[in-house]
């Protein structure tokens, strides 16, 4: 009685055996002498396939097709200032020609003294304003944005607070912007005609570049 398998394949022939090994050497030779395959040293041996030491080239990325880029995130490293406290510590309503509007109180000290005062928003706003005229090219931070929704709500009130406190805060890591004239005008100037002040800084500005 026959007692083979019929289900199995039939043994291969000494030709059959070189043909398929020329088969899976034929594209490993190739990789080697293509210029777009790594070197040698950076092929690396796939763990399932290859349990010999042949190298595993793998396979080169279609020039047509673009790939994402993903960026790497970085935190911005803000340089110190020792000895400077600036804070809002309390803001209240006052009343305008046309509508109310919200003033902030700053309080804080440095190697200058201490300083208290009041400015609105659009105070920060004029700031920045003459900062970027001031500076060219350097990095100046910005206020909250302003905005058309109701400016007297509570929690409207709470959220701007707080980004300016934010904005003063980044302005005193950098020594240039915290000791800037506009700066300097904007913590202890106390007349009216501080912003026409920081205007004529602005002008002078632009007629000497």
């Amino acid at each position: 009685m026959n007692t083979e398998n019929p289900s199995s394949d039939p043994p291969l022939t000494d030709a059959q055996l070189q043909e398929s090994l020329s088969l899976t050497r034929e594209p490993l030779e190739k990789a080697k002498t293509n210029p777009n395959t790594p070197s040698p040293s950076k092929l690396i041996k796939h763990p399932i396939l290859f349990n010999s030491s042949q190298p595993y080239v793998p396979p080169t990325t279609n020039p047509g097709i673009q790939q994402p880029i993903i960026e790497k995130k970085t935190e911005k490293v803000q340089p110190k200032i020792p000895g400077i406290n600036i804070n809002i510590i309390r803001n209240y309503a006052k009343k305008g020609a046309f509508s109310d509007y919200m003033v902030y109180v700053i309080e804080g000290h440095d190697d200058k003294g201490s300083f208290e005062i009041a400015r609105r928003y659009s105070d920060f706003v004029k700031l920045r304003d003459v900062m970027d005229t001031r500076w060219p090219g350097r990095y100046i931070p910005n206020p909250p944005q302003k905005t058309l929704l109701n400016c007297m709500k509570e929690g409207f009130i709470n959220k701007r607070k707080e980004d300016l406190n934010c904005f003063l805060k980044e302005i005193a890591s950098f020594p240039f912007l915290y000791y800037s004239e506009e700066f300097q005008l904007f913590l202890r100037y106390n007349d009216l005609d501080f912003q026409q002040k920081l205007q004529n800084l602005e002008q002078n500005q632009k007629r000497k570049s």
